[in-house]
Formats: C-alpha cells, sequence, structure tokens
C-alpha cells in the first residue's frame, strides 16, 4: 500500500507543477503554466472535460457563478452563465451564435432583433435598419430564375437594388430604384427626391424608339392597364394596352397652353389659349373650325336668333323682289370651307330683281377679283372692279 502511495505521489508531482505564483500547470513535458494563465493544461493526445449533465440539473446548481460552463447531454451544448450567482442567464454556445447581450438571438436558421422568436430569416422588432457607407448603398434582392414571355422579354436572374441614394439632376439628393439580370445591364428605373418628386426612368427600347417616365394603373388581374401617365414625347394621360404598344386614346399637353386629344396616335382634336377648337386642323381660328363635313342626325342648327334650321335653305334678302310676285325655286349646291367660306356654286332663280337705285350685284371671278355688275337703262350689263 505504501508503494501505492509513492508511485501516485510521483505521478502528481511528474503531472502538476506550482509556481511561486500559485499558478498550476498540467502538462506531460513538466512545462510551467503561462504567465497569463492560473490553471494551463497542456496535452496533444487529449482534451478537456466539463461536467455533463441535463438542463433540469443545470437549473438545479445552487448559486451559480457567473461564467460557470457545463455541457448539455440532452441537445449536446454548452451553456455558460452570464448572469449572476444570484440570478442565472444560462447562454448556449454553439459554431452558430445565438445570443450577444439579450438583442440579438438565433433560432432555427432564423435571426431575431430584439426578439427570441423570429418568425422570418431577419425579424427586427421595435427598431430601424440602417445601411450606412460613403458610397452608394442599396439592399439587393434576386430571383434565381428566369422570367419567359415577357412584354419587354426574358428576364434571366433579375436583381432589383432597392435604395441607392444618389443626386438629382438638380443636386438634391434622390432614392433610386436600380434594375438588372444576366442580359440587362444595371440600370435606374424608379426615383424620387427630397422634394417628394416622382418619375420613373425608361430607357430607350431596343428597336431605338424612345419613351418616358410613366405609371401604369392596373386592377387585380387584368393583363393590361386601366391608364397610364407618360412624359413622352410629351406630357399625357394614355389609354390603352400598355407596355410597349401603340397608343389608343390620350389627352396631351400638345404645346404651350395647348389640349390636344389623340385616337389611334393622331391628335384629332385640340384646344389652344384662346378656347378656340379645331376639328382636324391643329391650328384653328376660330371658336370651332372643322375640317370635313359636319353632320346632325336629327335636330339641325340652332342660330342666335333662336331659330332651328334642319335643311339647306337659301336665305332671301328683304330686297330682293319677284316682280311676278313668284315664290323663288332654288336648285343649289354649296360647300364651307375651313379658312374662307365659298359662294354658291349654283342658283337657279326663276324671276330676280333690285330695287330702283341698287347698286348692282358683285360676283367673284376664278382669280379671286371681285366685279360689280350692273345694267343701264337700254338693258346693257356693266362689270367694273368692286373695290
Amino acid at each position: 500500500m505504501d508503494k501505492i502511495k509513492v508511485l501516485f505521489a510521483s505521478f502528481l508531482f511528474g503531472m502538476v507543477t506550482v509556481n511561486l505564483f500559485c499558478q498550476v500547470s498540467i502538462s506531460v513535458d513538466n512545462s510551467p503554466a503561462d504567465s497569463s494563465a492560473i490553471l494551463d493544461v497542456k496535452s496533444y493526445s487529449k482534451g478537456l472535460l466539463i461536467p455533463r449533465m441535463t438542463l433540469a440539473q443545470r437549473n438545479m446548481i445552487a448559486h451559480p457563478a457567473q461564467g460557470l460552463m457545463i455541457f448539455c447531454t440532452e441537445n449536446n451544448k454548452y451553456y455558460f452563465n452570464q448572469g449572476t450567482s444570484g440570478s442565472a442567464n444560462w447562454i448556449m454556445l454553439n459554431s452558430q451564435w445565438v445570443s450577444v447581450d439579450s438583442k440579438i438571438y438565433y433560432n432555427t436558421g432564423n435571426i431575431g432583433v430584439g426578439t427570441t422568436s423570429p418568425g422570418q430569416r431577419i425579424h427586427l422588432v421595435d427598431g430601424n435598419f440602417l445601411i450606412e457607407g460613403v458610397h452608394e448603398t442599396a439592399l439587393i434582392m434576386k430571383r434565381d430564375t428566369t422570367f419567359m414571355d415577357g412584354r419587354s422579354g426574358n428576364s434571366p436572374n433579375p436583381i432589383f437594388h432597392i435604395g441607392r441614394i444618389n443626386r438629382a439632376g438638380d443636386k438634391d439628393p434622390e432614392f433610386r430604384v436600380l434594375y438588372e439580370d444576366a442580359i440587362t445591364p444595371e440600370t435606374p428605373v424608379f426615383e424620387f427626391d427630397r422634394k417628394g418628386i416622382v418619375a420613373s426612368v425608361k430607357p430607350p427600347l431596343s428597336s431605338g424608339l424612345s419613351v418616358g417616365s410613366h405609371f401604369e394603373g392596373f386592377y387585380h388581374g387584368a393583363a393590361f392597364p386601366y391608364f397610364r401617365l407618360n412624359s413622352f414625347p410629351k406630357m399625357r394621360l394614355e389609354m390603352g394596352p400598355g407596355g410597349n404598344e401603340d397608343v389608343d386614346v390620350a389627352v396631351e399637353r400638345f404645346a404651350k397652353k395647348m389640349l390636344g386629344f389623340y385616337t389611334k396616335n393622331i391628335c384629332q382634336v385640340v384646344i389652344d389659349s384662346l378656347g378656340r377648337m379645331g376639328i382636324g386642323t391643329l391650328l384653328p381660328k376660330s371658336k370651332l373650325e372643322v375640317h370635313g363635313f359636319i353632320h346632325s342626325s336629327d335636330s339641325g342648327f340652332k342660330f342666335p336668333d333662336g331659330t332651328v334650321q334642319k335643311t339647306a335653305a337659301l336665305c332671301v334678302p328683304a330686297n330682293l323682289v319677284s316682280t311676278a310676285q313668284k315664290p323663288y325655286n332654288y336648285t343649289v349646291n354649296y360647300g364651307i370651307d375651313v379658312n374662307i367660306p365659298q359662294p354658291c356654286k349654283e342658283i337657279t332663280i326663276a324671276d330676280l330683281s333690285t330695287n330702283p337705285g341698287n347698286s348692282g350685284f358683285v360676283l367673284i371671278s376664278p382669280n379671286g377679283k371681285r366685279w360689280k355688275i350692273t345694267v343701264n337703262d337700254d338693258g346693257e350689263l356693266k362689270a367694273t372692279p368692286d373695290q
């Protein structure tokens, strides 16, 4: 028995060296403890085994010291007491972090900030998400798939950069969204500045045609927009299939202080700053100017004196008197030109006379010259230029 005690004492003396500073070294080569360590364990073939227990056994430890460590056999995790001996706070240690103070938590692939039960990959509670940098920064979202047969063509691996802060044309900061994919270079598509001005930024089409900033309004399930606000070629409200399709109908700022109405991408009606409307003409000279026919299907035309005209009849001046007191018979073919009213092309009158003292009739020759026609007492007609 004494021999066993001597051998055991020799073993301990060979394995443990206590220096003058109360440092303990456990090693196979009798090396002293590191100057920074109170206990220095050295081995090239064995490790350190700390107490193993269940969570219930861990919680039964009376007054656990701060920093006390155990290994849980239920989930194969290490725990240490981050709290105090009077108020324990056991924190799990793993190759993936779990908690940094009480605000950040990792749980089965989800990260919680301000919550210990994150419901998404990143779950932020009662706080702000900040991306900061000297250069442009953004939240980048990518879809690892290809969208086929879209109105703009295929979109392989689409990426949106959300929140790029840049300078607008007036040097004010603006919030910008950009798009790119495997074949499309990074391109800004939407922005708004600190003044609240919102704009979409549309690049030229592959065909070379230009498009402007626009906003399309859809309803749920609609294949085409209800309307589109566009800035190209001029400010306009469009209604049609949208996308890159031709416009069906549109209302446009045709020019300064002028409004234009379009069908089939052609301006059909304009209203200028003086309130003059042109139909079929872009430069109206009267309150209403029509290039073409005016048709009334049933009501006719009402004049300032309150009379309504439903048929085309020639108005006879009061000083034209039929010597035979016969009703006038007219065969009339006439037209209305948009610029210069034209005279009747054909008038057939049974009996026509002028009162004595009248100066005659004025006729216009094909070259536009005015001629006054009079008759003398011998019945001879005379034509003189009318001034």
